[in-house]
């Protein structure tokens, strides 16, 4: 009895054996496998969140403005510098690049990109909140976002009309 004793603490005392070793490994790689695209996806869901609040706020602006502008005849270029104008100081960020910038023409990081619907040179940037002002017909605005590839993303697209 003293003998096997002596053996299960021997044993303790030589720490954890081979086997014991790689299963705590599988375990961690079977964990690592299944959770590392997840994370991924979890930061491009955040990314596209943040372009859903910027469209919001824009949204809102462009809302509480576009009767006004209606019924004044405003010009496109008016239109486009109020809204520029309107957001030059407020905390509007690119998701993708964590840039601020806010333009009426396309620079690399835009976060905010005030265009004419006419404009022949449109390119659009990644994570950018496009604003477009047509007022052709009846005064449309139509504000859409892009995801990381520059393509617009329809669920996040909005057109506003008095």
């Amino acid at each position: 009895m003293n003998k096997l004793n002596e053996m299960i603490k021997r044993r303790k005392d030589n720490g954890f054996t081979l086997i014991e070793l790689m299963i705590v490994i599988a375990v961690i790689g079977i964990l690592a496998v299944v959770l590392v695209p997840k994370v991924g996806t979890i930061k491009t869901q955040a990314k596209t969140t943040g372009l859903d609040t910027n469209i919001r706020l824009v949204e809102g602006y462009v809302q509480s403005k576009i009767t006004k502008w209606a019924d004044k005849s405003t010009s496109e270029a008016d239109i486009q510098d109020d809204i520029v104008a309107a957001f030059e100081d407020q905390e509007i960020t690119n998701p993708f690049t964590f840039s601020k910038n806010v333009t009426d023409s396309v620079s690399e990081e835009a976060a905010l990109i005030v265009q004419r619907t006419s404009d022949t040179n449109r390119r659009t940037k990644e994570g950018a909140v496009v604003v477009e002002v047509d007022d052709s017909d009846l005064l449309t605005i139509r504000i859409t976002a892009h995801d990381n590839n520059g393509d617009i993303i329809d669920d996040l697209s909005v057109d506003i009309t008095p």
